[in-house]
């Protein structure tokens, strides 16, 4: 055991953790016998104004707490090689950690009570006159079931409404004035809060972050989303929403923040949940629609406008049809009704434009749990923010320049973005791109998951109207031996349009002239304008 400062000791074989600059060891008191951590800062005889005053600064400005939702300084000493620093001991690490051990995300119930404490400890930094500015999980401590915050390396002295410029914090968790380099106030710790907020009930950021250019922009340019997979109430989104305001004009500020509803232990039992109840196809084709747009950087509002006629702030089924297929013109008429019908809750025969924009903007219909959709997600910002040439990206990580990327070629790609994927993750996401499971990616497999919006639509739509009247045949226990001699009334072994006209629209509840027209032709192989048996048989198989 090794003693410091006359009183603390401890071994180096129970090191807490280490960083660029030092370490931490789990010691104990020799007065008290309680547990401590004592942190070393390596100097390395490095003399340096700045860091001195930091250091000094940090330690004034903990001195200052005593509040128990504040790591507190028990002692520290300066000298020339190191610098020595004794805190609380939290044996329960930080909340990053715990985010990690219970799958990270929370109930709602857990998050809030988190968000409490934190918060009480915010007040105490408040009330003193200091903001923090490296508001993360990691600097977050548990000791004994309370949340602590701490590090104050960053931290500085603020008036009420004074205005900073000093860039400093951890990029995922900063201010976008902060990466922006631009003026801020305290309220920046506010949107540290909010961040937290959203990653500890969804296990992720609410914006899409692989690089700072492209983080950015989605902040500036992209609405704040809730997943809808989850139940959360409307006081917690509110919250959110209230943290979250990228002009720092309308985000909330303290003194209203520490009265927020959420944080009212007396309402928790009457917060209100709206459950959105929505099956997996109208999902996916939400989710679709959301990433063209995003991609197209399309304005909704003026998309829905141009097929508003009557300019009353509603679309009826043929104008909501016109105004979906401009943005997906994969959509068949059969999906877009089901949208339609699923939108249009009221029964009212139409959609009203600020229904839809709230559906719409204020929901992420991606799968909560796949995080192989979200590793796609993250490759498509940053080739679509950074402007990357797909083909170029592909090639270059085709190394034996076969024209497809292996596994271990694919892991190459992919570590670049996430490199703390393990193999068996990785793998996952390959099998979302390998979808004809011949252990390899083609550069065609990869561009339809990457820039589907690059995809020839008509023939996307085609496969889609096949697999319907192809699934259709199946739910009804048919053969398509029979279908075809049902329909075929005139018997001539060969079904005219008429007759294919007729299956279609008894297959499909809502199908359009334009795409059994679209069928019709392709079935006909020989373009005699008819479907004889043996290609009704090819298209139907």
């Amino acid at each position: 055991m090794k003693k410091v400062l006359n009183r603390y000791s401890y071994s180096e074989n129970d090191e807490l953790g280490r960083g660029a600059f030092g370490r931490v060891y789990k010691g104990v008191d020799s007065k008290t016998n309680k547990p401590i951590a004592i942190k070393f800062i390596s100097l390395d005889g490095l003399f340096d104004q700045q860091l001195i005053e930091n250091f000094k600064q940090e330690m004034s400005i903990m001195k200052e707490f005593n509040h128990p939702n504040i790591v507190k300084l028990l002692d520290y000493k300066m000298d020339p090689q190191q610098n020595i620093v004794v805190i609380d001991y939290c044996e329960g690490g930080d909340l990053s950690k715990y985010l990690d051990k219970n799958g990270s995300m929370l109930d709602e119930y857990t998050a809030t009570q988190i968000l409490i404490q934190v918060v009480n400890g915010f007040r105490e930094v408040i009330a003193k006159g200091y903001i923090h500015r490296d508001v993360k999980p990691a600097n977050i401590l548990i000791q004994n079931g309370l949340f602590k915050l701490a590090d104050f390396g960053f931290a500085t002295k603020v008036a009420t409404n004074e205005v900073l410029d000093q860039q400093v914090g951890t990029p995922l968790y900063m201010a976008p004035q902060l990466l922006e380099n631009t003026a801020y106030s305290s309220k920046c710790d506010i949107w540290s809060l909010g961040i937290i907020a959203y990653e500890m009930i969804y296990g992720r950021q609410p914006w899409s972050c692989r690089d700072m250019k492209s983080y950015l922009k989605n902040i500036k340019c992209y609405p704040l989303r809730f997943p809808i997979d989850k139940a959360v109430s409307d006081q917690y989104k509110n919250f959110v929403r209230q943290c979250l305001k990228v002009d720092e004009n309308q985000r909330i500020g303290w003194k209203d923040l520490f009265d927020h509803p959420l944080l009212d232990t007396r309402q928790i039992a009457q917060k209100t949940f709206k459950i959105i109840e929505m099956d997996d196809e109208t999902k996916q084709i939400l989710r679709n629609i959301q990433y063209i747009a995003q991609a197209r950087q399309l304005k909704i509002q003026e998309q829905f406008s141009k097929y508003d006629l009557d300019k009353e702030g509603n679309l009826d089924f043929n104008e909501f049809l016109q105004f979906i297929q401009k943005i997906d013109p994969s959509l068949t008429s059969n999906e877009t009704s089901k949208l339609f019908n699923f939108l249009d809750q009221q029964r009212k025969q139409k959609i009203n434009l600020n229904e839809f924009q709230v559906l719409f903007s204020g929901n992420d219909f991606s799968d909560l749990k796949n995080f192989a959709q979200r590793i796609i997600s993250d490759l498509k910002e940053i080739i679509a923010n950074n402007k990357l040439n797909v083909d170029q990206i592909f090639h270059f990580y085709d190394e034996d320049k076969e024209g497809d990327l292996k596994l271990d070629e694919f892991s190459n790609l992919i570590r670049r973005i996430a490199p703390a994927l393990k193999p068996k993750e990785i793998l996952i996401v390959f099998t979302e791109f390998d979808k004809n499971n011949d252990d390899s990616i083609s550069l065609d497999e990869f561009k339809k998951i990457i820039c589907p919006q690059g995809q020839n639509y008509e023939k996307l739509k085609l496969q889609k109207l096949q697999q319907q009247l192809v699934a259709e045949i199946k739910r009804r226990k048919l053969t398509n031996e029979n279908i075809f001699k049902t329909f075929n009334v005139s018997k001539t072994n060969k079904m005219n349009y008429e007759e294919f006209t007729t299956l279609c629209r008894d297959l499909v509840k809502v199908i359009t002239d334009d795409e059994i027209q679209q069928v019709f032709k392709t079935a006909d192989k020989n373009q005699d304008q008819c479907i004889r048996y043996e290609e009704f048989m090819n298209f139907f198989k």
